[in-house]
């Protein structure tokens, strides 16, 4: 039998990255070695070292779904093939709309929308080198929302929203708004 330790099911990776693979496999006269595939293509040579492992370089690849599967190997030349797991290669960063401002006295809410889940978080200031930054939500949503507090009154903040999609790929927009006066 061969089954699949790496990567997660069903996960996206931006191109450029290494993904690991990873199988356990195990026979009753013994394993010779396990080849990993993407989209049935080979993905460098056979492992012959239990704890079987290879490593795909995303660079060369386009967007998309690819299948990953591990071929084990026994020593009288049974094959057995795991289950596939399927990763997607992902380039394009989430596009951020609808960036709304509702400053009040000492705070002010910046909410946004993204076409695709992702990560929450506004880098802000009184200058364009910003020193401040909200807590980072982490659960994947497409509808963001973070209210900024101890505000000065009357005073111009300018700042980034910023968002991460499940690939790594990171989205920001700048603006700036005026807080009110007292």
């Amino acid at each position: 039998t061969v089954s699949s330790t790496a990567p997660i099911n069903n996960s996206s990776v931006r191109s450029g990255t290494r993904v690991s693979v990873g199988a356990i496999a195990s026979d009753d006269v013994g394993i010779v070695g396990v080849q990993f595939k993407a989209n049935n293509t080979n993905i460098g040579s056979e492992d012959t070292i239990a704890s079987y492992s290879a490593v795909l370089d995303t660079t060369s690849l386009s967007e998309g779904a690819y299948t990953l599967t591990a071929t084990a190997r026994d020593y009288v030349g049974n094959l057995t093939t795991s289950n596939p797991v399927t990763i997607t290669v992902d380039n394009t960063l989430p596009v951020l709309s609808t960036i709304t401002v509702i400053p009040s006295y000492g705070t002010s809410t910046i909410s946004w929308l993204t076409d695709e889940p992702a990560t929450t978080q506004i880098i802000y200031g009184t200058t364009t080198s910003y020193g401040l930054a909200t807590a980072l939500v982490s659960t994947l949503t497409t509808n963001h929302s973070q209210t900024l507090i101890n505000l000065l009154p009357s005073k111009t903040y300018h700042f980034m929203v910023k968002s991460q999609d499940k690939a790594g790929n990171i989205a920001t927009s700048s603006s700036s708004f005026q807080t009110l006066e007292p």
